[in-house]
């Protein structure tokens, strides 16, 4: 064979590689695209019926792309999906975009319930470092569900089993989302008065959520009334950028906020008040230190 055509074949294997690449990958996120997602998870599961997979989706995107433009959304997805990858960091994971804000990861073997766990509090803290370009304080979140295989499992009982759980979750998001909307004219901030604050916390009973107290400590007793005046209005500056979108907070005391973060997962709730510690160590005098516990737990009443 001649060298012109052994460097034919070459380009010619290139191209074969270049388009089956085009054919099966997301051309903005670089991994399996809708299409190849199914099949690849297909031809796992004719192999050995085992595994378990992981539905993710990217909270409020539509509100990213209304708000900070296509370009920024776009980004997002780019960073999202790398952040997946980076969690994952599984040589036989499949890796797929099934929709605009959608994702799949599948683990085609057997695992125990505290990996799985491990890798979704891995996948959701890389996300949540993830910022948007045009604001800092924006905090990114996604919602994960899972699947495990079962005996004749197929790729659209197993995605079926997953999504169902993603769509209750959004149902619960979007009766929680019209609670916000109904008395978001009370105030146009996430502060309400501590009567409003009440009249929210009895409307969110359809709804998972968690209640937090912070609580102000002067470090020394005997500067305490100068100092709390001062340092709860810096504490206040610190809850406010810290907040989700639908998190409500109030003063309940002259050194006490009462904080309402829907929903439950502790990873979430646990990344809030890191947050918050940080940002008022970093703002106020110095002179006092927050105390945040769980003032209590309600879950929806269905």
């Amino acid at each position: 064979m001649s060298l012109s055509l052994e460097l034919e074949n070459i380009k010619l294997k290139e191209e074969v590689h270049r388009l089956k690449v085009r054919v099966d990958y997301d051309d903005l996120c670089n991994i399996y695209n809708k299409r190849s997602t199914p099949k690849q998870i297909n031809n796992a599961l004719s192999k050995k019926w085992e595994g378990v997979l992981l539905i993710i989706d990217i909270d409020r995107f539509n509100f990213i792309n209304d708000n900070f433009g296509y370009l920024i959304g776009d980004d997002i997805l780019r960073n999202f999906s790398k952040a997946i990858t980076l969690a994952v960091y599984e040589e036989n994971a499949i890796i797929g975009r099934i929709g605009e804000n959608e994702f799949l990861v599948f683990f085609p073997k057997k695992y125990d319930i505290r990996f799985i766990d491990k890798k979704i509090m891995l996948i959701k803290e890389h996300v949540q470092n993830i910022r948007l370009l045009k604001d800092n304080n924006f905090i990114l979140s996604a919602s994960i569900f899972s699947s495990t295989v079962l005996d004749g499992d197929t790729y659209e009982t197993l995605f079926y089993r997953a999504n169902q759980k993603l769509i209750e979750h959004k149902r619960l998001r979007s009766d929680f989302d019209k609670v916000y909307q109904q008395y978001n004219r009370l105030q146009e901030s996430s502060y309400y008065s501590f009567e409003n604050f009440c009249i929210v916390e009895q409307e969110c009973i359809k709804i998972p959520y968690k209640l937090l107290i912070i609580t102000i400590q002067p470090i020394d007793d005997s500067q305490k009334s100068n100092i709390e005046e001062i340092e709860m209005i810096k504490l206040y500056e610190s809850i406010s950028v810290n907040l989700r979108s639908g998190d409500f907070f109030t003063q309940y005391s002259e050194t006490q906020f009462l904080l309402l973060c829907k929903f439950v997962e502790e990873n979430k709730i646990c990344f809030i008040k890191k947050r918050i510690k940080e940002t008022f160590r970093n703002n106020s005098v110095g002179q006092c230190k927050l105390k945040i516990s769980k003032f209590g737990v309600r879950r929806a009443s269905i």
